[in-house]
């Protein structure tokens, strides 16, 4: 009896070359990927579409390896106007065992598909360690509506220091889930909210929880320092999504100078268009932006040479590999420093533990630093000791 891998596949994107697709014409595109896929696979094998963009597979173990490459990029032909549609997708695999029920690897080929799609990779194979972690998501995914009506987020702030003369500057508002009394790791759930897009409805609580904060201390005659606040690229798919900021910040009657909006996840994003006129929209009314983890994808040059942003923030991972004392890493962070300063933006390094990076870090002249060698991120009440103390870190 031949043995077997289930597979199940997303679709990550596709797209005519140079040209969008429709969405009605969309769902043939689908079809005839299901069939391109067909016609490279064995009479002893199935490939089906089950519903919207997932498909599941049997493939024989010896085939899965060159199945796994034919589905990653698919180019298909389309007509003499369009010519090609690039089809790119994820898939979970899990390698079929006697005694298994359809139930069984139908979880294990999601389980392994979720975490492929949280890593961005082409495709994972299946650990039983993964289904551990997918049912603490439905759990995020089943609690979460609950957890933000009764508003058991809560808002840290990680100050953000002017190493010139050690002042706080800014800072970076962070979410933490106070569930029965215990903080649970960001990690648990913000990628879970990322995957099903209620991340979405997550940033527009922090937002509003910042503005209320510094209208408060404007109201108190407390001077505010500007605030970043993430807001996931799952965002730029909202149109309204600009309006909505603006409506919150009016709300509070809040200067703009004291908001800023932290892009994350950008790495291979590539809707340059709505990215750009989200940005200038920001930029006409007086909001800054920032790139967050520059340095951590491939796109991250045409983040800069194409956008109009504010602040570029230097992925953490630079900061660690400082403590290593390489030269060829110190040259690398010297460069992108200048680089991003002759292009006209700000520049912060996160991630700084210790004296000897912010050290060298102030030497090249990246003078804005996060990180725990200064402060962690704060509850409000520690961050205003800060603020109103006009604390002087030593270093």
């Amino acid at each position: 009896m031949p043995k077997y891998h289930a597979v199940c596949v997303n679709i990550k994107n596709f797209k005519f070359i140079n040209r969008t697709i429709s969405a009605r014409r969309s769902d043939v595109v689908l079809h005839e990927y299901a069939r391109y896929i067909e016609r490279h696979m064995s009479e002893n094998e199935i490939f089906a579409r089950i519903a919207g963009d997932s498909f599941v597979g049997l493939v024989m173990d010896e085939n899965i390896h060159k199945f796994l490459n034919k589905i990653s990029n698919v180019k298909l032909y389309a007509d003499k106007e369009c010519r090609f549609i690039q089809i790119n997708s994820r898939a979970g695999v899990y390698d079929v065992q006697i005694g298994d029920t359809v139930s069984d690897i139908m979880g294990y080929i999601d389980a392994a598909l979720n975490v492929a799609r949280e890593l961005n990779e082409d495709h994972i194979f299946f650990e039983h360690s993964m289904m551990e972690k997918m049912l603490k998501g439905k759990e995020v995914s089943a609690l979460f509506p609950v957890a933000i009506a009764k508003k058991q987020f809560e808002v840290f702030y990680q100050p953000k220091v002017n190493i010139l003369n050690n002042e706080l500057c800014g800072c970076e508002a962070l979410v933490r889930w106070n569930r029965k009394g215990s903080i649970v790791p960001p990690m648990e759930f913000i990628p879970v909210l990322e995957n099903e897009g209620t991340i979405c409805q997550l940033d527009f609580y922090v937002f509003e929880s910042v503005c209320e904060t510094i209208r408060s201390w404007v109201d108190r005659g407390v001077r505010p320092v500007t605030v970043s606040v993430n807001f996931s690229r799952i965002h730029l798919k909202n149109p309204n999504v600009a309006d909505e900021i603006f409506s919150i910040i009016d709300k509070y009657n809040i200067d703009t100078k004291y908001v800023e909006i932290e892009l994350t996840e950008m790495s291979g994003y590539d809707n340059y268009e709505n990215l750009s006129a989200f940005i200038k929209t920001m930029r006409d009314r007086g909001v800054h932006t920032s790139i967050d983890d520059f340095g951590t994808g491939y796109s991250s040059l045409n983040l800069l040479t194409d956008l109009d942003v504010d602040v570029v923030k230097l992925d953490k991972s630079y900061s660690i590999r400082l403590n290593n004392n390489e030269e060829k890493t110190k040259i690398l962070i010297h460069n992108i420093v200048n680089m991003v300063h002759e292009l006209g933006f700000k520049v912060i390094a996160e991630g700084v533990e210790t004296e000897e990076q912010a050290d060298f870090l102030r030497d090249i002249g990246c003078s804005t630093v996060q990180g725990y060698l200064f402060d962690k991120p704060l509850p409000l009440a520690d961050f205003e000791q800060r603020l109103i103390g006009k604390v002087k870190y030593t270093v």
